[in-house]
């Protein structure tokens, strides 16, 4: 029993319940807990309206932008999604009912488009600006000795005042082809088919244009005049291109279209692009008609696929065969007396050379006239069954692709060679009977009928020969004849190809005789007595074919009447029989014999014989049992055959039997004996019987044992390659495929047949054993074979001489064309060195079965790595024996083309070469020209200076690519239309640049890299984004500082530098007035806040009080200069393109004057309905005005505003 324990429970204190707001929080505080959840949330909400109001106060500084409405909808966003998070997450002192979250949205989304719509936060910028912004930018000014507000005095916008915005109504342009696209019209539907060209117009609507029209095939051009009428506009090209439009112009007929002139509305002449429009016919793809529709097995069936387009074409079809179906292209198919076809110049037919599109007048365009191919495939029909080609598409060389419909099919239906052979046998060959007119010779056609057969008749008496021509319509046939004698199969057709005979192609028809019986009568005495009878036999001996029936009736005499005792229907399988009757009781019976039938003839009369006598019964052979349950022995002529006797009786015993008629007797001591039959040499059935044998004692007693039957063939078995009536046989298949060599065999089967290939030493007699007469062997090995031996069931036969050649078909071959590649070394080329980016291809050629299949691997070789780069495997199919392969030269180096794999028609599994072909090129890389890192790419020069200046640094030029170099620079001006181009030798990788250009106008000057041309005579253009080299001219200074200088404008500082012990006493006089400043640091800067004469008297060192009186140290402070473009007001003026207007700029100063004036874009806002200041487009620098007003006579659109002037002592802004 377990002690008790005693267990101490802690005491239960009761517990404050927790507030509900907690239970419903989703962050438990144990996770984080609620002061710092609180924390999170409200620092979420200061971040949020921060950015806000960020957002608010940059916008407030673009007042030319409409209110934001976009920018107020995304920060309502994302009040949605903050409030939305709080409402969710029930924070604690944060939980809001729904209708207070929605308030307080209300609230937010309020503040949002007070901030961004309604300009109050800007409102609110500018007067904090002006309220506290004084505090923290007021200086020293000299009029006062006190800190006035330097941005009301420096940054005063009343200098500058007014613009004068100049909007021109442009001419209008056309581009005819604008994406340029190539296109097509069928060639069946020409002048009926119609197609849409798109024409861009910018700027204008057109009223009229001309077209010019030229023909590729007849080459005659046509100008043809349209109207708006004929045109179809759709949508515009861009957003951003204002104005621009395109118009789609109907095309009905194929050839080369250019724009030659484009009138608008208002009869102006627009601008056209020299460009054009390819039009081509487009490709088309059919079957050659075909002659049959019907083809045999082993046959060629050529497909003739017409293409018709311009080169080079592709052809994807698909070939069915039976209920296979295999997709095939076709690639390459271009005429062969062309090297280079201008489309295959074309790598990206997306990024074409716009150069292409531009029309020669010299050209007579032949390569865009429609071009006829004709492609033939050559099918090897294996297989019985239906042939069915369809065309999918097909591509001409410019990516115009055509989809074929469903009527583009050719199909052919491949027939079985037909065959006939005999049905008959020799154990039961077809009968002539006696009184009929004729025979029926079964035999068994196979193929499509009607059928016809060719045969002979061999009569056998003098051979005599007949040869018979009949038409069959049905498959199991027979052949009538009305003579007995050998009937052979000659040649067999049916309705499509021409046939095979089978074994047996022979068969022999017979005549038997009628049957005939001779009948000899003995008593059959008692054993008792030698003088009565007990009975009679009767000796019949039948001639004819067994089975025999005999009918006979026994009757007894009674006084003068008679009465029939029995009827008996006898049947004979033999040509002896004995007939014994042993009446049981006495008396004179009469043997009437009715009639006689044997196997073909039925009921002849044998009445004749009647035999009667008075009724008032031995040693026995017979054959072996095993020859008595066959019907027939057979054998041939010539051969010896040996029969087994069994024999009973006192030896020695005698046995007389015969065969034919002829009688034989033995002497035999055993009880079994073995009869040699002699050489049988007359074919046909032999009977065997044993007639009588007689013992020791002399007893001699007729036999009725049964007969043996031989059946003696007059042909023996052969056996041979069928070889289709020739001398020999011969068949050509593919390296590692399997032939089939057919036999024709006669006899009885199973034969057994020996063969060898006689073409290889020792070599050794295969055997092979086949049941069937039309037995084929099969081989892989390439020879002559022979059949050697045969034998059949029954005896070995003869060899039929007939040789059959098993050859291989020879393997594709392919080899480089030496006239675009150079020989170096066995099975290796090497082509001349190309650009970076020029065409360039290789010819190859073909020997084999078309279509050919290759495939190569793209190596690069001569890299710092020790093995070649593999880049991939490409393939090539043509049907042609010549083809092209174009070489990649996109990337700089050396590479290798090794093609290893070939197929053709015959061998389709492509197979490594043995002697592979190489080609080896080099493409040499772009060279490239730029400035040097180290070359600083922004320098500043006086106008005057030359660009080989002290002041200006060194300029280094890197450069790649094969030295020496001829390289192409260009030196502009921005502004101006001043453009000077050097082309200098440039003998190393890096160059020092010397240029003697003489900066003669201020502004900004260019120097850029245009091109470049190396020693391998690759040329190169620099890209648009390469940095170029920035020279600022600018005008001679006349300020001088403060120091050397007497004048100054009002916004300068005018420094001054203090040396002693800070703080310093400065006293000045301002205009006769006496100001005193102190200075807490060794400089002292005064704002020359208004004009006047600013003289500094003395300067103090509080520490030692020394001062220093100053002499000759004065300062005159001119008023900073001002400009009124059209009297300060803002001018909008619309001018069509080619007139000009005239801005009016008021400047108020000391002359002479300087100012810049800037061009600003003219944008024009679709949403809104009005214009705004875009980007600068120019600047300029207008220097030595003596007057008070000056004149700006344009052309150009835009805003033209003043942004600096400058008189002769003083600037606005300050620089």
């Amino acid at each position: 029993m377990a002690d008790p324990r005693r267990v101490e429970r802690p005491l239960a204190f009761p517990q404050d319940p927790i507030p509900p707001s907690h239970l419903l929080a989703r962050i438990h505080p144990s996770i984080i807990d609620f002061p710092t959840q609180r924390y999170y949330a409200v620092s979420a909400f200061i971040l949020l309206q921060a950015l806000k109001a960020y957002s608010a106060w940059k916008d407030a500084h673009y007042f030319e932008h409409d209110p934001s409405y976009n920018t107020a909808w995304m920060w309502c966003y994302a009040d949605i999604f903050y409030m939305t998070m709080l409402w969710y997450i029930r924070i604690p002192w944060l939980q809001f009912t729904k209708f207070k979250t929605i308030f307080i949205l209300l609230v937010l989304f309020s503040l949002n488009f007070l901030m961004f719509v309604i300009p109050v936060t800007a409102v609110s910028i500018a007067l904090f600006k002006n309220t506290f912004g004084d505090l923290f930018t007021r200086r020293i000014g000299a009029s006062r000795a006190k800190k006035v507000n330097v941005n009301g005095i420096i940054n005063d916008p009343s200098h500058i005042l007014g613009r004068h915005t100049l909007h021109i109504l442009p001419h209008g342009s056309a581009e005819l082809n604008p994406f340029n696209e190539f296109y097509c019209l069928p060639a069946r539907s020409k002048g009926k088919k119609e197609i849409f060209i798109p024409i861009s117009m910018n700027n204008t609507i057109p009223y009229s244009l001309t077209m010019e029209h030229f023909d590729f095939d007849t080459k005659l051009n046509t100008t043809k005049g349209l109207s708006r009428n004929d045109l179809k506009r759709t949508i515009e090209l861009n957003s951003k291109d204002d104005g621009a439009e395109i118009y789609y112009v109907r095309i009905k007929a194929p050839g080369l279209y250019t724009l030659k002139d484009v009138k608008s509305r208002n009869n102006i002449d627009v601008r056209t692009k020299h460009k054009a429009v390819y039009v081509f016919t487009c490709p088309t793809a059919e079957f050659e008609s075909s002659a049959t529709t019907d083809l045999c097995t082993g046959d060629d069936g050529p497909v003739g696929i017409k293409v018709s387009g311009v080169p080079p074409f592709s052809l994807g079809y698909i070939q069915r065969v039976g209920d296979w179906e295999f997709p095939s292209k076709i690639s390459q198919i271009r005429p062969q007396d062309v090297n280079v076809l201008p489309a295959e110049k074309i790598h990206d037919m997306d990024n074409v050379d716009p150069e292409f599109f531009r029309p020669n007048p010299t050209q007579f365009y032949s390569w865009a006239a429609t071009h006829h191919q004709t492609v033939y495939l050559k099918p090897t029909l294996e297989h019985p069954t239906l042939y069915e080609y369809q065309l999918l598409n097909v591509t001409d060389g410019f990516g115009n692709t055509v989809f074929l419909d469903q009527s583009s099919v050719i199909n052919f239906r491949v027939h079985e060679h037909p065959s006939a052979k005999f049905a008959c046998n020799d154990v039961d060959p077809p009968k002539l009977l006696v009184n009929e007119d004729v025979a029926h010779i079964p035999f068994e056609l196979q193929g499509s009928g009607p059928w016809k057969v060719g045969y002979r008749h061999i009569q056998e008496s003098n051979d005599k020969t007949t040869e018979f021509n009949v038409s069959l319509s049905v498959p199991m046939a027979s052949l009538q004849v009305r003579s007995p004698g050998i009937y052979e199969l000659l040649e067999v057709s049916d309705s499509y190809c021409k046939g095979n005979i089978l074994t047996p192609s022979t068969c022999r028809v017979v005549q038997p005789p009628l049957p005939s019986i001779e009948i000899r009568e003995t008593p059959i005495p008692s054993e008792c007595s030698g003088t009565d009878f007990i009975g009679m036999k009767f000796f019949t001996e039948l001639k004819g074919t067994p089975p025999f029936n005999l009918k006979y009736n026994v009757y007894k005499k009674t006084g003068r009447s008679k009465t029939i005792v029995g009827s008996w229907n006898e049947t004979i399988d033999r040509s002896r029989y004995i007939i014994s009757y042993m009446p049981t009781t006495s008396g004179d019976y009469i043997y009437e014999f009715e009639s006689l039938s044997d196997k073909n003839y039925r009921d002849q009369d044998i009445s004749k014989y009647a035999f009667s006598h008075t009724v008032y019964p031995q040693p026995d052979a017979s054959f072996d049992e095993s020859l008595t349950t066959l019907k027939t022995i057979r054998t041939c002529v010539g051969e010896s055959i040996s029969l087994d006797v069994k024999l009973t009786g006192a030896r020695p015993l005698t046995l007389f039997w015969s065969i034919s008629g002829q009688l034989y007797s033995e002497e035999i001591q055993d009880d079994k004996y073995r009869l040699k039959i002699p050489n049988l040499e007359k074919p046909g059935p032999h009977v065997v019987s044993l007639v009588m044998i007689k013992d020791a004692n002399g007893c001699s007693i007729d036999l009725e044992a049964r007969d043996v039957v031989i059946d003696v063939r007059r042909e023996r078995p052969t056996a041979g390659f069928y070889t289709n009536n020739q001398f020999n046989g011969s068949v050509e298949i593919t390296q590692g495929s399997t032939a089939t060599l057919p036999l024709r065999l006669a006899g009885k089967g199973p034969w057994m047949v020996g063969y060898k290939n006689t073409e290889k030493e020792n070599a050794e007699t295969n055997m092979v054993v086949t049941e069937d007469p039309n037995a084929t062997l099969e081989t892989k090995e390439p020879g002559t074979y022979e059949v050697v031996s045969v034998q059949d069931e029954f005896c070995r036969g003869n060899v039929i001489p007939s040789p059959y050649t098993v050859r291989w078909i020879d393997k594709p071959v392919m080899t480089i064309d030496d006239e675009t590649a150079i020989l170096k070394q066995e099975d290796a080329y090497e082509k001349p060195g190309v650009c970076q980016g020029a065409s360039a291809s290789v010819g190859i050629k073909f020997q084999g079965h078309g279509s050919f299949y290759c495939s190569y691997d793209k190596y690069q070789v001569g890299s710092w790595k020790l093995n070649p780069v593999h880049l991939g495997t490409e393939e090539i199919n043509s049907v042609y024996p010549n083809a092209q392969v174009n070489l990649d030269t996109n990337t700089s180096g050396k590479f290798r083309y090794l093609f290893n794999k070939i197929a053709d028609q015959r061998y389709s599994d492509p197979f490594v070469t043995f002697h592979r072909q190489t080609v080896e090129y080099t493409v040499h890389p772009l060279p490239t020209v730029a400035f040097s890192g180290r070359t600083k790419k922004q320098h500043s020069l006086c106008v005057g200076d030359s660009l080989l200046s002290n002041d200006m640094p060194p300029i280094w030029l890197d450069l790649t690519g094969q030295a020496p170099f001829v390289v192409e620079i260009r030196v502009k001006h921005q502004t101006a239309n001043h453009l000077q181009t050097h082309h200098l030798s440039v003998p190393t990788h890096k160059y020092k640049l010397e240029l003697f250009d003489v900066l003669e106008t201020s502004g900004l000057y260019n120097i850029e890299l245009v091109s470049v041309v190396d020693n391998n005579g690759c040329h190169s253009t620099t890209p648009a984004s390469n940095p170029v080299l920035t020279v600022e001219a600018m005008e001679v200074a006349t300020i001088s500082s403060s120091d050397t200088c007497a004048d100054h404008c009002v916004g300068d500082d005018l420094d001054y530098t203090l040396y002693g012990v800070s703080p310093f006493a400065v006293s000045y006089q301002f205009n006769g007035r006496n100001k005193k400043i102190t200075a807490s640091s060794s400089t002292l800067s005064i704002l020359a806040d208004s004009p006047g004469n600013l003289t500094i008297i003395s300067v103090g060192d509080k520490r030692n009080k020394c001062t220093t009186y100053i002499n000759h140290m004065t300062s005159i402070i001119h008023q900073t200069p001002s400009s009124f473009i059209s009297g300060g007001r803002e001018v909008f003026e619309n001018i069509h393109e080619g007139d000009t207007a005239q801005a009016v700029i008021d400047l108020v100063g000391t002359p002479p004057f300087e100012f810049k004036w800037q061009r600003s874009e003219l944008v024009w806002n679709k949403d809104k309905n009005h214009h705004y200041k875009g980007n600068v487009l120019e600047t300029h620098l207008v220097q030595d005005v003596q007057d008070n007003r000056y004149y700006i006579n344009t052309a150009v659109e835009g805003i033209i505003e003043v942004t600096y002037i400058k008189d002769r002592y003083c600037q606005y802004p300050r620089l």
